[in-house]
């Protein structure tokens, strides 16, 4: 296997990304003169986390929570649960939400017992938890 089949093999991993098409990525980024662009943009994903509170991506830093969280002026009453971050920034664009969020990082299915496994199920059960001892 060749590094053009590696590369478009790792692209097809992601959701909706077929074979096909991965491929014909790869080769516009060869023709396009842009792997390198593309390689450094990727390689600052390295600096990416998430919240300690509700899961959404931020930067790495000191903090470990995002600004959402830390918003004094946000309901901290209220929490929004979503599946995917993408859901939670439709939201904020509204602009009429001013609670909180989890991210649970996916769906639970009735007919997948697997489906809860990796959502971040235990971590709302505390925050909830916490909220009603309040």
């Amino acid at each position: 296997m060749d590094r053009i089949d590696e590369l478009a093999q790792a692209l097809a991993r992601l959701p909706g990304i077929g074979p096909r098409q991965a491929t014909r990525f790869v080769f516009s980024l060869l023709k396009n003169g842009t792997a390198q662009e593309f390689s450094e943009t990727l390689k600052e994903l390295e600096k990416i986390g998430f919240c300690g509170q509700c899961y959404r991506s931020i930067e790495k830093s000191d903090s470990s929570l995002c600004r959402v969280c830390t918003d004094k002026k946000r309901d901290q009453t209220i929490i929004a649960i979503v599946e995917k971050e993408s859901d939670m920034q439709s939201i904020e664009k509204t602009g009429t939400y001013h609670g909180l969020y989890h991210v649970l990082g996916g769906v639970i299915s009735p007919l997948d017992s697997e489906s809860t496994k990796g959502l971040h199920l235990k971590e709302l059960h505390e925050r909830v938890k916490k909220l009603l001892e309040k």
